[in-house]
């Protein structure tokens, strides 16, 4: 079915084999439309541990929802911690770990807009709890 495939930075574009088509569908030659025999999409690669995805389309990350309840605890966590509570008081009211409360807890001063970002769903593809995880984020 696809006669040729071109990848360039950040395009892809799929011919498909004309006469396979046809036979396909079993239509007159003249009847296929070839304009639609030549797929042009735009595509993102994101690294996933030791593999390479390839992200075809415009389309938009889902709502992160781990990602999302990460930054509530987050921010729930901070709260407790200002008001007094310790850690370890926390990570058993909490049902987690100390550990797991120190590493999502800077998450409560993201900025404003990023959060935003985040809830609406209009994230970096690649942007998810387990990468914030394994990436320091910037005090700026």
């Amino acid at each position: 079915m696809i006669e040729q495939i071109d990848i360039a930075a950040g395009n892809m574009q799929i011919r498909l084999d004309t006469d396979a088509l046809v036979n396909l569908l079993q239509i007159d030659p003249d009847r296929l439309n070839q304009d639609a025999t030549l797929i042009t999409r735009p595509f993102q690669t994101r690294k996933c541990g030791v593999e390479i995805r390839l992200v075809i389309g415009d389309k938009s990350p889902e709502l992160g929802e781990a990602l999302i309840r990460n930054i509530a605890n987050a921010h729930h966590w901070l709260a407790m911690i200002k008001s007094g509570k310790a850690l370890n008081e926390i990570a058993a009211k909490e049902s987690t770990s100390k550990h797991r409360i120190q590493q999502v807890t800077e998450w409560a001063l993201l900025a404003p807009k990023f959060v935003r970002m985040i809830i609406e769903g209009r994230q970096p593809i690649g942007l998810t709890s387990n990468w914030l995880l394994r990436h320091k984020l910037p005090v700026d």
